[in-house]
């Protein structure tokens, strides 16, 4: 299960009192690089495609848990959760696949361990926010978000500096937690600025202000398809990198120029996005699906996850760059 969009109403005040997430990193980025690793995954099974990583929760038993760039809480299955949780009485509804679904939950506060095997590698601190279900998708027993639009993702709480910064390596099989930004940029890598923005707390008593918060839903994607003339029509709309979903767009109405069946998308040729050192191919899936919904105001492109193929890809939270690196052979 994906939160693609993450909008959870609370019933009423926490009882817990407020907290204050962690620093999204230090006053700048340091010249050496610091991070942790831990082993990113690939579940394929009914019909999607899953990254995932091993966490625990509160002291309890590790286990499979989907990445998700498109959502910024983490949400666990009850029967997962260890001993050291500090529950509330607040019931919380998950809004997901763009406000077409939900699932009910329990907000709470516990830390969050990410795992090499059987090795602990880094934990975050006990005022993390987690939500509480009684039940995930098998084989998962749960969901972190690690968007960067709100303020409620594990990664914020983990210690400095490994809440600045976030690295998919998906052909390298590693997630990674820290600070990249000068490594990569001597590598030659090339950076999409990302829009400032208010951190969105979903309802919570965490400060908006304790960390930077950034568009990630808005991206600007050029996509191109074929039209009956045997020529072209571009269009530019707000994307979204999204390691939890497939690729697929969200409009209101639907346009002429792209053409459906059975909900799927039939003449799209290649998506971009430009960079510091121009435009970038954005490789969509296979298959790319068509829903008419007026999210974002009906302007809105999931990239989806097979990007993640062709580069390795960073979420700084420190200054709001998404970096691309190509992968060996990409």
């Amino acid at each position: 299960m994906k939160l693609n969009l993450l909008n959870y109403l609370l019933a009423s005040t926490i009882a817990a009192g407020a907290i204050t997430a962690c620093s999204s990193g230090s006053s700048g980025s340091s010249s050496q690089q610091q991070s942790v690793n831990v082993p990113l995954m690939v579940y394929s099974g009914n019909g999607q495609t899953k990254y995932y990583s091993y966490t625990s929760v509160g002291g309890g038993a590790p286990g499979m848990t989907v990445i998700d760039t498109g959502s910024d809480v983490y949400f666990v299955a009850r029967n997962m959760v260890g001993p050291n949780v500090q529950y509330t009485n607040e019931s919380v509804v998950l809004y997901y696949d763009f406000g077409h679904r939900s699932v009910t939950g329990v907000l709470a506060y516990a830390p969050v361990t990410l795992y090499s095997g059987n090795i602990p590698v880094i934990t975050s601190s006990v005022s993390t926010p987690i939500v509480v279900t009684e039940s995930a998708s098998a084989p998962f027993i749960g969901l972190m978000g690690v968007g960067m639009r709100g303020n409620l993702s594990p990664q914020l709480f983990f210690p400095t500096p490994y809440n600045q910064a976030m690295s998919v390596n998906l052909p390298g099989s590693t997630l990674s937690f820290g600070i990249f930004e000068s490594t990569i940029d001597s590598q030659g890598a090339s950076y999409l600025q990302l829009e400032s923005q208010v951190c969105n707390n979903y309802g919570t008593p965490i400060e908006s202000s304790s960390a930077n918060c950034w568009n990630t839903f808005g991206i600007p994607v050029k996509s191109t398809f074929t039209n009956g003339n045997s020529g072209y029509t571009e269009s530019t709309m707000s994307g979204l990198l999204d390691t939890g979903s497939d690729s697929g767009y969200q409009l209101l109405p639907f346009p002429d120029f792209i053409n459906v069946t059975n909900s799927y998308v039939t003449n799209f040729v290649s998506a971009t996005v430009e960079t510091s050192v121009g435009a970038l191919p954005m490789y969509m899936t296979p298959s790319i699906y068509a829903a008419t919904n007026n999210y974002n105001g009906g302007n809105f492109v999931n990239v989806g996850n097979n990007v993640f193929n062709y580069y390795q890809i960073i979420f700084d939270r420190y200054d709001g760059k998404v970096w691309f690196k190509a992968t060996p052979g990409n």
